[in-house]
């Protein structure tokens, strides 16, 4: 019997971990290593020594955290893969950073901005999103493990269509960040009109943004900082980060509460270098696509995070990308205000800031942002995401 298609974006087919080099390894300080209930038992019954180093809480089993580091890592490299071999390690450590999805007749195999080297490759690679063929490990053979998605009549050529249409427009350099997600709002409310297989005809038209006469209202900065500050407040964000995008923003008097306006010399520095800034950015947007398997809505927990639908799904996708625009922009201008920042910068800031929203449940400033945009419509988004009215 023929064996599925498996198709994976050149980043992740390419990807190799660096162990012991990495600058943040997964092993150390602050991560938090889940252990499927399948290996837990696997482990109490068979191997209690592999038992003795993990923990169970609300969320589940995970690996022990006496240390700063995970209690199986031996002289940087892993005791569980090294003594007892791949089949005992868990679900987590087999596949991180890997994102593997299961549909009708193909696989797909995606990963997340969360890894250093995925972020470097996503950001700084030739072609890291071109689509090519692969195979699943053994432990994912015959799409064992991984979760059945909906393909919705697509087959693996139509959905490589969709994709190679889909990343193609997000990362056009001609356009700003602005107009290609100004873009995509009107394809997104489109798409929800139509069955998933007419969609490439979306992508292939020549559809502009006109906003409405009525969109000129600016969005106040208050919420997209708070937003900001929620996704930073989690375990290992440096102090000196959350207080830099706390003083890039001036207090402006009101009754009532508080509102707040990002200082003119960020606005400045986006201005000078926007359109770097942007490509950059467009990145970081088509990565997102391929890890949350948009336009498919997913039935994975890296999927529903976005939404259960594909306008919620949208407007998750700018608030993310708003909020890494403006953490850039002021950790950037913060360090050289009269230069772009090195790729080394990019890559920490990106793979720091999507290790706290791809990994921890959406907070309640981000779902009242989301809910905001829902309800005031995509004639409100150019202003959104207008940097000048922060």
């Amino acid at each position: 019997m023929a064996q599925p298609t498996t198709l994976a974006f050149a980043y992740i087919e390419e990807f190799r971990c660096l162990t012991d080099r990495c600058p943040d390894n997964c092993c150390h300080d602050d991560w938090r290593i889940a252990i499927d209930e399948k290996h837990a038992r696997l482990y109490q019954h068979t191997y209690p020594a592999l038992y003795d180093i993990i923990a169970k809480d609300d969320s589940g089993y995970h690996m022990r955290r006496d240390k700063a580091q995970c209690p199986a890592l031996d002289q940087g490299l892993c005791a569980i893969h090294r003594d007892y071999g791949e089949s005992l390690l868990s679900d987590t450590c087999m596949n991180y950073p890997r994102m593997y999805r299961a549909f009708d007749s193909f696989q797909t195999k995606a990963g997340t901005l969360s890894c250093p080297e995925i972020a470097r490759k996503c950001l700084t690679d030739a072609h890291p999103f071109a689509l090519v063929d692969s195979v699943l490990p053994d432990h994912h053979q015959d799409g064992q493990g991984l979760t059945q998605q909906q393909a919705q009549g697509l087959d693996a050529a139509r959905w490589q269509q969709l994709q190679a249409a889909l990343i193609g427009q997000i990362l056009d350099s001609e356009r700003s960040l602005p107009e290609v997600l100004q873009r995509l709002a009107l394809q997104v409310e489109a798409m929800e009109q139509l069955p998933v297989t007419a969609w490439h005809t979306l992508l292939d038209s020549p559809v502009e943004w006109r906003p409405d006469s009525d969109a000129n209202t600016p969005c106040s900065s208050t919420l997209p900082l708070v937003v900001l500050l929620e996704q930073l407040d989690r375990p290992g964000t440096p102090e000196n980060i959350r207080q830099g995008v706390l003083n890039a923003f001036d207090v402006l008097p009101t009754e009532g509460q508080p509102d707040f306006r990002l200082q003119p010399r960020y606005q400045h520095y986006y201005a000078q270098f926007s359109k770097a800034l942007d490509q950059r950015l467009q990145r970081y947007t088509a990565a997102e696509i391929t890890r949350t398997g948009f336009p498919l809505l997913s039935s994975t927990s890296a999927g529903q995070d976005y939404g259960l639908s594909l306008r919620e799904w949208f407007h998750t996708l700018v608030i993310r990308v708003m909020s890494l625009r403006l953490l850039v922009v002021i950790n950037s201008s913060n360090s050289d205000a009269t230069a772009l920042a090195t790729d080394e910068q990019w890559v920490e800031w990106v793979y720091q800031f999507s290790r706290k929203v791809n990994h921890q449940p959406v907070g309640p400033c981000e779902l009242a942002l989301r809910l905001e945009l829902n309800e005031q419509g995509f004639s409100r988004l150019a202003t959104c995401l207008d940097f000048t009215v922060l």
